[in-house]
């Protein structure tokens, strides 16, 4: 996990261990699997964004989707634009459970 904030916002991604490459994944890049593993290891993959609304438990989120490459606005599973951060998580973990 990896959370970063600027400002009110905070970021929260993930770092998952990546899946073998064949080894015509590894001919058509130019790598080793050692570099192939250490160079995919280190992009994050983008769960969702909070931002701070002066209350613990109103929070915003906004999921980040993969089609568009931005963050949307998102509700949280209480059918609401607010919730707390480890509701934001259960949504945006969404991205981790596919895997």
């Amino acid at each position: 996990m990896a959370i970063r904030f600027h400002g009110a916002l905070c970021y929260i991604d993930a770092h998952t261990e990546p899946a073998a490459p064949s080894r015509g994944l590894l001919r058509a890049l130019g790598e080793t699997r050692k570099e192939y593993l250490d160079r995919v290891r280190d992009v994050p993959l983008h769960l969702c964004r909070l931002r701070y609304l002066g209350d613990e438990a109103a929070w915003s989120m906004a999921f980040y989707t993969y089609s568009n490459e931005r963050y949307e606005p998102s509700t949280f599973h209480n059918g609401t634009f607010y919730g707390t951060p480890e509701e934001a998580f259960e949504v945006g973990a969404a991205y981790l459970r596919a895997r």
